[in-house]
């Protein structure tokens, strides 16, 4: 899983099915595949933000044969 270059990244925290699976200091996250359906969104953190204002992707469904 990937997320686009922020200016000032400092970290994303990683969402699979609801449940936080990873926190990574780079834009990508390579999750272990499973069969089903999932979801997946990142909290993004920069070097501007406080709890209160990092900011989260939307949750993206896809599903794994």
């Amino acid at each position: 899983m990937q997320i686009a270059a922020v200016p000032g990244f400092q970290r994303a925290d990683w969402y699979v099915d609801g449940k936080l699976t990873a926190s990574t200091t780079g834009t990508h996250y390579p999750w272990p595949l499973r069969r089903g359906a999932h979801s997946v969104k990142a909290l993004v953190w920069t070097d501007a933000d406080t709890a209160e204002s990092a900011h989260a992707t939307k949750d993206i469904w896809f599903y794994v044969r």
